[in-house]
């Protein structure tokens, strides 16, 4: 718990109080960076120790990253055409910030390309248990940055 803690003091920074909670880099060079603010913890229920579940079912949560993936990723193709598939890999339930009550889903998938050449493609999506997952910060290969 202290080493996660101090883990998390120590992300960088993007805009002022403001945590890189996630990082993703895909195969075309296209980085999917995602960031906690304290805005958005204000917004969500905590998970407190008399509470036998979390407040999102981990389903929900599962739920909310594939719908973000197949929206936020969309039709993404491999090399010669191929359509991208993503598995779930796990769900993941952390705490935020010890030893505050905000707990987060890191929900990871992973795509193998059809010509399997290479290592295997991850992406991991942050859920809060609000339902709400973080805008990424977008950075493409080719230098554009946005924010979804």
């Amino acid at each position: 718990m202290i080493f996660l803690f101090v883990f998390l003091r120590s992300l960088p920074i993007y805009a002022e109080n403001s945590y890189l909670v996630s990082k993703n880099v895909l195969w075309d060079g296209t980085r999917y960076e995602f960031y906690l603010t304290e805005k958005d913890l204000q917004q969500v229920p905590g998970w407190t120790k008399d509470k036998l579940c979390p407040p999102l079912e981990p389903r929900t949560a599962l739920e909310k990253a594939e719908q973000f993936l197949a929206e936020v990723i969309g039709e993404k193709t491999w090399t010669k055409g191929r359509k991208v598939t993503w598995s779930l890999v796990s769900i993941r339930l952390h705490p935020f910030l010890p030893p505050s009550d905000y707990w987060i889903y890191q929900i990871e998938f992973y795509a193998i390309p059809p010509e399997y050449i290479g290592p295997v493609q991850t992406f991991t999506v942050v859920v809060l248990m609000n339902g709400m997952i973080p805008h990424p910060k977008i950075s493409r290969k080719d230098g554009n940055t946005s924010q979804e």
